[in-house]
């Protein structure tokens, strides 16, 4: 907060704060034993539910604060890029966070965070209410080597577990899970043709 503080009186004493976008937030939150052992990252809220701070310039009259979901390190490129109304020239993961009033843009469904590292590959899908993580292993070097190896899923109900504790998945409702799995293959199958892979590995239940 100090360094922060420091760097917003900088902008003031030039005379530059009004007219500035200020975007401050985390890449990832830290452990502390709830899941695993301390500063391990993993896809549980600790790590993932992170806060951010957009300072707008006084042109734009925002202020507030938004709790709706939002896949903060790929939205704010575009939210930028929105502001000062120009195009990337590439393709660019995410949505703005403005709508064409400057507004907030709608909140999602759904976010996505995933953990690529050596061998084990993992992807959360969050919504209001729950939290669904699907694990596996495979050769990280490339996405061209994806397998489904020693999968596993989890599922927790965030009204009456918000600490993630009870996996719910096998007893979860067929029509629950297949939404899931419908968000993970879409997510995995932009993945993979991202990586040039054309080859469709569905995840099924």
């Amino acid at each position: 907060m100090y360094q922060i503080d420091q760097f917003l009186a900088y902008l003031k004493d030039r005379n530059v704060y009004d007219d500035s976008l200020v975007v401050i937030m985390g890449d990832h939150g830290s452990n502390f034993n709830e899941h695993n052992p301390i500063d391990v990252f993993d896809l549980y809220q600790e790590s993932v539910n992170v806060g951010m701070a957009i300072k707008f310039p006084r042109s734009l009259n925002r202020q507030g604060v938004d709790h709706g979901l939002v896949e903060a390190n790929i939205d704010i490129l575009p939210t930028i890029l929105d502001m000062l109304n120009l195009q990337s020239g590439c393709m660019v993961n995410g949505k703005t966070l403005l709508n064409n009033t400057d507004e907030p843009a709608s909140h999602k469904d759904v976010v996505i965070s995933e953990d690529l590292y050596i061998d084990r590959y993992s992807v959360s899908i969050r919504n209001k209410r729950n939290t669904f993580i699907y694990r596996t292993r495979f050769n990280g070097t490339s996405f061209k080597n994806f397998s489904r190896n020693e999968e596993k899923f989890e599922l927790y109900d965030l009204e009456v577990d918000p600490g993630e504790r009870e996996n719910v998945f096998a007893t979860a409702e067929p029509g629950i899970k297949h939404g899931l799995i419908q968000i993970l293959n879409k997510h995995i199958m932009d993945s993979l043709n991202y990586h040039g892979v054309k080859d469709i590995v569905e995840i099924k239940v």
